[in-house]
């Protein structure tokens, strides 16, 4: 059971959602197989950019330094632990974009019709 504190995190699920037949939402609209295309282009994109990296390791190594090692107090640990926290959102949804596939849809089963055939 989440507690109260954890309820006010933004969680990877109250932007993208997967429902039960495999198709994917952000922010509750489906999203198209084209749409899902085109972030998955996007998202390998953004993760050859220079600014991918300076977020992923150099903004997460200032927050892990504010958080862990140069914090006065407690609000400056928590400021650390929240751009860590919401680092890890950005890189959790771009692997759910990266690694999602577009479900096929069901095979409907193809009945033969037989023609009925005359006797001689």
């Amino acid at each position: 059971m989440a507690t109260k504190k954890t309820e006010e995190f933004v969680k990877v699920k109250d932007v993208l959602a997967v429902d039960k037949l495999g198709i994917i939402s952000i922010d509750g609209q489906p999203l198209t197989p084209q749409e899902v295309s085109f972030l998955k282009s996007e998202v390998d994109m953004l993760r050859t950019m220079r600014i991918w990296s300076i977020f992923q390791e150099t903004v997460k190594q200032k927050a892990i330094e504010k958080a862990v090692y140069t914090s006065l107090n407690f609000e400056q640990t928590l400021a650390g632990k929240m751009m860590l926290h919401n680092l890890g959102i950005l890189k959790s949804i771009t692997d759910a974009i990266s690694n999602y596939e577009v479900p096929k849809p069901p095979e409907l089963p193809i009945k033969k019709k037989t023609l009925p055939v005359e006797n001689e």
